[in-house]
């Protein structure tokens, strides 16, 4: 009998969510699929920003702190993983392509799994608005849930990341990290 190994068992619900995401189903062989302008190369952006980062933030209207987050490319290059307070809480962002669009699936601690996709109509160079499309273990218009993200890229040392979490159609959250690139050892 064939053993599924531990470490590929944590994996497997991700890939289902991302499966079942509509349009992530097999395309015709003879199918090209276009993406809109800019979407891959907005991705390939995002890969340049592997390694650690720290910083300080936090939820606005509180005492920032300081904040650590990991960026690595995975998958065969396929997604970029973002590691946020590896040393707390340990929130994760994968950032990926399904057809013409880039998606960023939120594991959040509060065990929901929001997804968000590029809004292409309001990105701009270095700015990158994501709005919710989906996700799983909530329901957006009772719980509470990551709504909104905004990643500024601030040359290649130094980055914003945006989040807004919403309630009941209520914002009952916002939060701002200012991170600058690490070295690399």
């Amino acid at each position: 009998m064939n053993r599924i190994p531990r470490s590929c068992l944590t994996l497997i619900p991700v890939l289902g969510v991302l499966l079942s995401w509509p349009g992530t189903g097999s395309a015709e062989p003879d199918t090209v699929q276009a993406d809109p302008p800019g979407v891959k190369t907005v991705f390939e952006q995002l890969k340049q920003l592997q390694g650690s980062w720290r910083g300080e933030g936090g939820v606005i209207g509180a005492e920032p702190g300081p904040v650590e987050h990991e960026f690595s490319v995975g998958a065969g290059g396929s997604i970029m993983v973002e590691l946020m307070d590896p040393n707390g809480e340990r929130e994760l962002n994968v950032y990926h392509l399904v057809d013409d669009e880039l998606l960023l699936m939120h594991f959040c601690g509060g065990a929901t799994q929001p997804v968000l996709k590029l809004d292409t109509g309001a990105a701009k160079p270095g700015i990158l608005p994501f709005v919710l499309a989906g996700g799983t273990n909530f329901d957006p218009t009772v719980d509470r849930h990551i709504h909104t993200s905004k990643l500024v890229l601030l040359g290649n040392s130094k980055i914003e990341s945006w989040w807004t979490a919403e309630k009941a159609g209520n914002q009952v959250m916002q939060s701002r990290f200012v991170l600058e690139r690490l070295p690399e050892p």
